[in-house]
């Protein structure tokens, strides 16, 4: 049977109270955190960063974890799901918001992928979105409008919820992709019929209402296709979208990717 959950997801979410140094006994040091936070390295030594910047904007920061869900097989590999939420004081600036003075409590949940007794990758939700209510403040408008769009994308693309469409987009959605009409029932019924599509987005860039975003989709055919896709921000939500698609080529004549992420090293292999 698989050994107990208890100390390795309780001492992950403990170094969030300032002590990094638990993380050396429970990720792996090529940890992939998925998506990287806001000034987060690759690998377990870049969460040190992240977790050092939560203790300096929060005071009593903690994560208290509320419910386990271990999905792991007899030979204790595989998923587990956490369902947790973070506690804190604003005292220090965070996401550009001066401190407030107000507490907060923020929902996480997070799928750890273990093997041999360590975390080897994360995929992670944190509703920050809540926590910029709870302060009653929000970030730069650039700042909000990158981060609406990769909820957006991750809310569609890996949490299949396509009730993002009602919630993120105007009803009178611009579409200027020549494959798809106006509308967010066109893309209901994309996202609907191509249920294997995947998601990745690389290099992500905002001036005022406008969000540019470098992605690679898989799963719509025989090769992943690399997207430039722009969005026209309005009132908190999309607007307008363009896009430009091509197939992916590899290896290309420069011998460079056509697609990274931040922090990716030259020439590291991205999986579909």
């Amino acid at each position: 049977m698989p050994t107990s959950t208890d100390n390795l997801i309780g001492n992950f979410y403990e170094a969030f109270s300032g002590k990094p140094e638990l993380l050396d006994a429970v990720l792996t040091e090529d940890w992939d955190d998925i998506p990287l936070g806001p000034g987060e390295e690759p690998g377990r030594a870049g969460l040190k960063a992240p977790i050092e910047a939560l203790n300096k904007a929060f005071s009593d920061f903690r994560v208290v974890v509320e419910e386990i869900i271990d999905a792991r097989g007899d030979d204790g590999n595989g998923i587990v799901g956490v369902r947790a939420t973070l506690h804190g004081v604003h005292t220090g600036e965070f996401f550009g918001i001066a401190p407030t003075g107000r507490e907060a409590e923020v929902a996480a949940h997070d799928f750890h992928q273990i093997v041999d007794g360590r975390i080897v990758r994360t995929h992670h939700m944190t509703d920050w979105f809540s926590w910029f209510q709870q302060v009653g403040s929000w970030p730069s408008n650039e700042a909000a409008n990158k981060a609406l769009v990769l909820k957006v994308l991750t809310e569609l693309f890996e949490d299949r919820d396509l009730s993002a469409l009602d919630r993120y987009f105007t009803d009178s959605f611009i579409q200027h992709s020549p494959q798809v009409p106006d509308g967010t029932d066109p893309l209901r019924a994309l996202l609907t019929a191509n249920t294997n599509v995947h998601n990745q987005t690389g290099i992500i860039t905002a001036d005022g209402d406008i969000v540019m975003v470098h992605r690679r989709l898989g799963g719509l055919g025989p090769k992943p296709m690399i997207s430039i896709d722009i969005y026209r921000i309005e009132d908190g939500r999309l607007a307008e979208h363009w896009d430009v698609q091509q197939e992916e080529v590899s290896p290309t004549v420069s011998g460079h990717p056509m697609f990274t992420v931040p922090g990716q090293l030259e020439g590291e292999v991205i999986h579909d």
